[in-house]
């Protein structure tokens, strides 16, 4: 599977699809809020990468934006299981990103057993934004509440993305830089490497839902039947 990456563009979407190229990317998703999405597909056409569209919704707009785009993304860092469990977008990052203490015996990252099984079972991947991380001012919880999450989603199989998540160019990073990244966090090699290839498979399913090809999980219609 090639790497992929999302990012969120403001008018400079030629300058994202080059930089991607260079980085080693092969997939990209332009993410845009529900009223930009207008401005989705101004940009000259690449051969050498495939280009995706995606939406960040608020929870309550996610069936709006699916009947749109190829990728919901819901950015929450309260109520997840509601957002998890009754929205359900195909990604939702931010939950380690608040201000509630974590406990002396546990991290508060915005993720149970209970959500991540939910999540599971509902096609919802845990998303992690090198943007985001870098533009926090308190750095350090964060990160400690993106490996405790990192764990629960190994354990009970919760598929994980990573991207850049980037506004500009230069913010965008390598697939390797990401992966490392990944590793300081604790993941293995294979499975940060899943996290940067696992977004084409997502996008790949909407697809054929949207296709009506998919009935069920492992029930595909095939050819022109």
């Amino acid at each position: 599977m090639p790497y992929a990456d999302i990012v969120f563009p403001n008018n400079n979407e030629d300058e994202l699809i080059a930089m991607a190229e260079k980085l080693g990317y092969r997939e990209l998703c332009l993410t845009y809020s529900l009223e930009g999405y207008k401005n989705a597909g101004r940009y000259n056409p690449s051969a050498r990468i495939r280009i995706h569209h995606g939406i960040i919704a608020s929870p309550k707009d996610v069936q709006k934006a699916r009947n749109k785009a190829d990728l919901v993304i819901v950015k929450t860092s309260e109520d997840t299981r509601e957002t998890v469990e009754k929205y359900m977008p195909d990604i939702v990052i931010g939950m380690e990103d608040h201000k509630k203490r974590d406990s002396m015996h546990q991290r508060n990252s915005g993720l149970n057993e209970v959500i991540c099984k939910i999540a599971k079972g509902k096609h919802v991947a845990y998303g992690i934004s090198f943007a985001g991380i870098n533009s926090l001012n308190h750095y350090q919880p964060i990160l400690g509440r993106i490996m405790q999450n990192l764990k629960l989603c190994k354990k009970y199989n919760c598929m994980v993305i990573v991207g850049s998540f980037a506004e500009t160019a230069l913010d965008m990073r390598s697939p390797a830089d990401i992966a490392s990244f990944l590793e300081l966090l604790g993941m293995d090699a294979r499975s940060a490497k899943n996290a940067l290839m696992n977004l084409p498979l997502i996008i790949e399913r909407n697809r054929k839902i949207r296709q009506k090809k998919l009935i069920a999980d492992g029930v595909e219609i095939t050819g022109d039947a």
